[in-house]
Order: structure tokens, then C-alpha cells, then sequence
């Protein structure tokens, strides 16, 4: 199955890539000292209860491959969280036109 992309500043969900999450996986490579954010989605109220933010289930991550310096994560979480990349998430707020 294809990719999806969210939207500009974020990363491509696999529907290939699932564990029991019922729905899509984000799947990234990272490197070493490579961040990752996870934060409110722009829709959501940051007075929201934590508990209703999780009502879907915890965040869930999967280490799906490891190769020398790099690791691939899965990485499940309700659609109430952004998960970015964290040169992303910079290159987003400098204001940069995608």
C-alpha cells in the first residue's frame, strides 16, 4: 500500500506498519542524536485532560529495523498528537514555505 502524507511538516504513516493500534503507523529513521517532538495537535485544547487524550490507548513506538547507525521506529499515537521530526518542526517555525 502507498504512503499518506499529513501534512507538510510531518512525516508519512505506513498502513502496512500496524500493532494493535487498529489504524496507521509513522514509520522514521532516526540517527543518532536525531529528535523526535510529540506534541498537541493545533486543534486541540491544551486544557484537555490527559485522560481523554489517551482514552485511544498510550503511545505506542516499535523498533521495526536497526542498521548500523540508524534506527526505523514505528511509531502509533492518537490523532490528538503532532509527531515530528525535529529539523522539521525548526524548519516550520523559521517561517519556510513547503
Amino acid at each position: 500500500m502507498g504512503r499518506g502524507r499529513l501534512a507538510p511538516a510531518f512525516l508519512y504513516l505506513s498502513e502496512n506498519a500496524q500493532f494493535n493500534t487498529g489504524g496507521r503507523m509513522l514509520i522514521l529513521t532516526r540517527r543518532p542524536g536525531q529528535i523526535i517532538r510529540i506534541q498537541l495537535a493545533e486543534n486541540i485544547d491544551p486544557q484537555t485532560p490527559v485522560a481523554q487524550l489517551f482514552a485511544n490507548g498510550p503511545i505506542k513506538f516499535m523498533v521495526t529495523q536497526i542498521h548500523g547507525a540508524q534506527v526505523k521506529l514505528g511509531i502509533a499515537a492518537d490523532p490528538g498528537f503532532l509527531i515530528l521530526r525535529d529539523e522539521l518542526a525548526l524548519r516550520d517555525r523559521e517561517g519556510a514555505v513547503f
